[in-house]
């Protein structure tokens, strides 16, 4: 009985696992890009460009962005070979979205000061 109840546990675990590496496979990227696109560049007020987006379920859910480009007008302007976003795992489960760790690898980014900041530096 025992072993019968431990065999299908192990079986459902299986399953479950095996669901979450394929299922970025099941799901259309394209609206999820467009609308990270959207988002992002709404909220650094300029516009944002990456090559390839991943979605990553197992062992932690995440989404890696590669080769990110970014253009602030007059503030910023610089490129990212990834960035890679955590979300919440509770929050995540319950369908909102809200960031527990970012990571940024070799980030190259410039930005430009106001006349008046540069009046104080000797």
């Amino acid at each position: 009985m025992l072993l019968g109840v431990l065999g299908s546990l192990a079986c459902f675990i299986i399953l479950l696992a095996g669901f979450m590496v394929l299922l970025p496979y099941f799901i259309k990227l394209e609206p999820i890009r467009e609308k990270i696109l959207a988002v992002l560049s709404e909220q650094v007020g300029g516009e944002v460009k990456y090559q390839k987006l991943d979605l990553s379920y197992f062992p932690l859910p995440r989404v890696k962005i590669h080769q990110v480009t970014l253009s602030i007008p007059e503030k910023a302007t610089g490129t990212l070979t990834s960035v890679q976003v955590y979300p919440q795992l509770l929050a995540f489960l319950r369908g909102k979205m809200s960031v527990n760790k970012i990571e940024i690898e070799s980030p190259d980014v410039s930005i430009r000061l106001p006349k008046c900041c540069l009046n104080h530096f000797p």
